[in-house]
């Protein structure tokens, strides 16, 4: 599997795998920014079943993406239908594995509303 999939013009079938750590960044149309999202554990469950789910998020927020469990082996269609509950202004949509990126974190004292 490639390590940067984008996924915008993906046939529905296509399989994913969503790992921890993986980065899902969403382009939007024109002058709303852009929003990344990171893979992780769902740590509600124990940890069989997190092998087997994960949750998304917001890097901006630090807040989950949405309440529902993602399937860690999807296919493109159900990502997106989940997808499709946070927004629907998107141009594009690329997953990046891990060990293709770096980040740098800077924290900052401010009112953060998740």
């Amino acid at each position: 599997m490639a390590r940067k999939v984008n996924i915008s013009n993906a046939p529905e079938e296509q399989k994913l795998k969503l790992n921890n750590g993986s980065l899902v960044i969403v382009k939007q149309y024109g002058n709303t920014p852009d929003i990344v999202y990171m893979v992780s554990s769902y740590t509600e469950l124990n940890v069989s079943e997190t092998r087997n789910y994960c949750v998304l998020l917001c890097l901006g927020t630090g807040g989950k993406a949405f309440s529902e469990l993602c399937s860690r082996n999807t296919t493109v269609h159900r990502f997106m239908s989940h997808l499709s509950r946070v927004t629907t202004k998107w141009e594009d949509v690329t997953i990046i594995q891990k060990d293709d990126f770096s980040l740098n974190i800077e924290l900052h004292k401010g009112d953060y509303k998740c």
